[in-house]
């Protein structure tokens, strides 16, 4: 059987510094879309996974390494015709289906590698199924300097303890750990 434990204590919250704001979930709330709530996650009632999230604002820039240190590994497969099927983050080109960089999969559905985003605010996303089995993403979020990021979650769903989402307050894995994300948003 499955052997529940505790959830940890919250991480203590990072001073904000007044600045400019980049908010990364205008456009959701312009869609009429409920941003999910922040803070500490509770234990997700139907398992005994108790996911951990410390969402706080960032100074400067932020590496939303949505690392999503998952235990896949997007492979490329043979493309579908692209004629009777759309590509998710790619064009068309001989009824195939040739991807933006960063996206893999016959229809660019699977995301694989660093994305830049600097627009006053954004949607990220990986994908329009499940992520894969070793996927490995990356979002660069960068801001003016002294900016304060903030980030908002509409949608999340990682196996809980298992696959994560880390949040680094730098453009690298070496810069300061911010925050670790695993579970479920609805």
């Amino acid at each position: 059987g499955r052997r529940c434990h505790r959830c940890p204590p919250p991480a203590a919250p990072r001073p904000m510094v007044p600045a400019a704001k980049m908010d990364l979930g205008s456009a959701a709330r312009r869609a009429g879309a409920a941003p999910a709530s922040l803070g500490v996650w509770r234990p997700f009632p139907s398992s005994c996974c108790c996911c951990f999230s410390s969402l706080l604002d960032v100074n400067s820039w932020l590496l939303f390494y949505g690392f999503l240190y998952l235990a896949l590994y997007a492979q490329v497969s043979q493309s579908k015709s692209c004629d009777k099927i759309s590509c998710f983050s790619g064009h068309c080109v001989n009824s195939t289906c040739v991807c933006d960089q960063g996206w893999v999969g016959d229809q660019c559905q699977h995301c694989q590698g660093r994305f830049k985003l600097t627009e006053p605010s954004g949607y990220l996303t990986d994908g329009p199924i499940n992520y894969k089995y070793k996927t490995k993403c990356t979002w660069l979020i960068e801001g003016y300097p002294n900016a304060i990021l903030r980030l908002r979650f509409n949608h999340f769903a990682t196996e809980c303890s298992w696959d994560h989402m880390y949040v680094y307050d730098g453009d690298s894995i070496y810069a300061p750990l911010i925050a670790v994300f695993s579970g479920l948003i609805v």
